[in-house]
């Protein structure tokens, strides 16, 4: 079983968790523009869970992909860590978050709007901001768990396919 680090799968994945920081910090930088108090203090801490979790997927990725590439491109019996329980649990905790963020942020900035007196609040600007940044997040973070929901189990049947062959070799 291979951990296949140099396919283009491996750099969508990359790609996807430098977006999702990104995404983070410009949702982090809009909530506390007003103090976080639009999402209810929620954003700075959903910010950190997801800025640990992307950076330690990139952390890892990357030294995979230099012991992958030291090692000759030799086979790997180790999980790449997107594939991981941890990794794709996380990332779906992580869109439920997002998400309970995005709906908080919405529903401040429809309560704020609610009334006809508050339209020109110099708020209302940042939390459509925040809200789309928000939104986009969610979508960044649900491809990601779907990519490392995929991969764990294209692992997991390339696993159990491999053992059914060693069983086989066995029983010959």
């Amino acid at each position: 079983m291979s951990a296949m680090h140099s396919t283009p799968a491996t750099r969508q994945m990359q790609i996807l968790l430098w977006v999702s920081v990104a995404l983070s910090c410009c949702a982090f930088a809009f909530s506390l523009s007003f103090l976080a108090s639009l999402s209810l203090y929620m954003c700075p801490g959903v910010f950190a869970l997801s800025m640990a979790h992307n950076i330690t997927l990139l952390i890892t990725t990357a030294r995979e992909r230099k012991l992958h590439a030291a090692s000759g491109f030799a086979t790997s019996v180790k999980l790449p860590s997107t594939s991981t329980k941890a990794a794709v649990i996380c990332s779906w905790i992580l869109v439920v978050l997002w998400t309970a963020v995005f709906g908080m942020v919405l529903s401040m900035a429809a309560i704020i709007t609610g009334g006809g007196e508050f339209k020109h609040d110099p708020i209302l600007p940042v939390a459509y901001l925040e809200w789309i940044v928000e939104l986009a997040e969610v979508v960044v973070m649900v491809l990601i768990a779907v990519k490392c929901t995929r991969e764990m189990r294209a692992v997991g049947s390339a696993a159990s396919g491999h053992l059914d062959e060693s069983k086989n070799n066995l029983k010959a």
